[in-house]
């Protein structure tokens, strides 16, 4: 894939932290980062899983 960059200059904020996203890989991320980010995700599965069974009617205060 071929990217095209534009001028540093001019760029926008959000631009600047999209190429440093696109630009990172999985084998540069720190340990303790990659530990952190899978245990939140499987704290948001299992909030996710927890509340399925909830009823999805308001209850009156």
């Amino acid at each position: 894939m071929q990217r095209m960059f534009c001028d540093k200059t001019n760029q926008g904020l959000s631009d600047r932290i999209a190429e440093h996203i696109a630009a990172v890989t999985f084998d540069s991320l720190p340990t303790a980062t990659i530990h952190a980010t899978r245990r939140s995700l499987l704290d948001a599965l299992g909030v996710m899983l927890a509340a399925s069974g909830l009823s999805t009617d308001p209850r009156p205060y």
